[in-house]
């Protein structure tokens, strides 16, 4: 049925269309208890119940807005692109906003979320990854090999090994074996045994022995005992102590 005036109505199914015309535009424009629906010549809008679009343009420039409004987490606004060789998605929601881009053997993608944001390259587990906190920063290589920097100092592990540098000094750790620098001196442990290099001396032992070596010197084995303090020297060119 034709429209014969700007303020006449279509009513149709019990949904209501208003159609006006006025400088040269003509709006349409339509309702519900949940949605909404306007078109006019310079401005679009829809709204459903938990998300809208609008588009709207001027003389000058012109903005698209998609947006949500739900109290869940998995509400979002979603990009996609898809090629032959490629892919590239921009994600948007209320619990963070995700940006991936290429092939689906090398990935790249930017993750910002509450308090972090990740930057990674390839498989996951297997590609490249930096890590973005108020607190830390973390390079990774694969499921091994990774590098952290904190206020405290900087943090290397790769397999079993794992390099820590702070203000206190240098610490290695491969196993049971670890490995101390700090202003104190130097410390070397494997196992049982162990030797402290220090400002003050020299300290080693072993499962059945130790040795230290300062202003008191003293050797101590399973069978034997050998203690030197500083009125007592030894010197030999040729000697051989037997019991």
């Amino acid at each position: 049925m034709p429209i014969k005036g700007a303020d006449e109505r279509l009513i149709q199914f019990f949904t209501e269309f208003e159609v006006n015309a006025s400088n040269g535009y003509v709006d349409i424009s339509s309702s519900g208890d949940d949605s909404y629906l306007s078109l006019s010549g310079n401005f679009i809008q829809a709204n459903s119940k938990n998300c809208s679009i609008i588009m709207n343009s001027s003389e000058n420039d012109g903005t698209i807005e998609l947006s949500t409004d739900s109290g869940s987490s998995n509400s979002r606004v979603i990009l996609t692109s898809h090629s032959n060789m490629t892919t590239s998605q921009c994600s948007v929601g209320s619990s963070g906003i995700l940006l991936v881009y290429g092939a689906p053997t090398a990935l790249g993608s930017i993750h910002l979320k509450d308090g972090e944001m990740q930057l990674s390259m390839g498989l996951p587990f297997i590609g490249s990854e930096i890590s973005m906190k108020p607190d830390s920063i973390t390079l990774k290589v694969g499921p091994l090999t990774s590098l952290t920097l904190t206020p405290d100092g900087i943090v290397l592990s790769s397999g079993a090994t794992k390099l820590a540098l702070g203000i206190q000094g240098i610490k290695e750790e491969m196993g049971p074996i670890t490995r101390s620098l700090g202003i104190m001196g130097h410390s070397l442990a494997a196992a049982e045994s162990a030797v402290d290099v220090g400002v003050i001396g020299v300290n080693a032992k072993g499962p059945t022995g130790s040795f230290a070596f300062n202003a008191t010197g003293q050797l101590s084995a399973l069978l034997l005992t050998e203690s030197a303090d500083a009125i007592m020297s030894q010197k030999a060119a040729l000697a051989s102590t037997s019991s």
